[in-house]
């Protein structure tokens, strides 16, 4: 991805966060709260919550690079690079939890939600966004294209 398609696809999620948060922000007061954000990616939703709420962001990331990307944008501090079974084994106890577009790349996302409620505070907030089936068959569609074309394109160049 070129530099200004990053810079543009950045811009489009900051905005998504920004409602996400907002969102949230009605349901319950958000300021000095524990806030889990699960797939973290490059940190732009905790920078959000931490700039606006003062909330205290947990980063769970498996991805390195993603990972040091959020360590990067937020100037210290570490995204724990762990399963997020191990992570909530600590004990911890949160008042809002966000996984987006995630959990459709883990094996077993119905244990992940459900230690994902056990580590809610009683008023907490869960927050889950999960792509479409259509965007899973516009992905194949996409694929499948690109695999085509590709093909192709190396046949005509032997």
């Amino acid at each position: 991805m070129g530099e200004l398609s990053w810079c543009l696809h950045n811009e489009a999620r900051k905005e998504e966060f920004r409602r996400i948060v907002e969102l949230a922000s009605m349901y319950r007061d958000l300021y000095g709260i524990k806030w889990l954000d699960f797939g973290c990616k490059t940190g732009e939703m905790g920078e959000i919550c931490r700039n606006r709420y003062s909330v205290q962001m947990f980063r769970v990331e498996v991805s390195e690079d993603y990972a040091s990307r959020a360590d990067a944008l937020w100037g210290g501090g570490k995204s724990v690079r762990a399963s997020i079974f191990s992570f909530l084994s600590g004990g911890h106890i949160f008042d809002v939890i966000s996984s987006l577009e995630t959990l459709e790349h883990i094996v077993n996302p119905w244990e992940t939600v459900s230690a994902f409620r056990q580590a809610l505070s009683p008023d907490g907030l869960l927050i889950v966004l999960v792509p479409s089936d259509h965007y899973f068959r516009l992905k194949y569609y996409v694929f499948k294209a690109f695999r085509l074309l590709f093909s192709k394109r190396f046949a005509e160049s032997i």
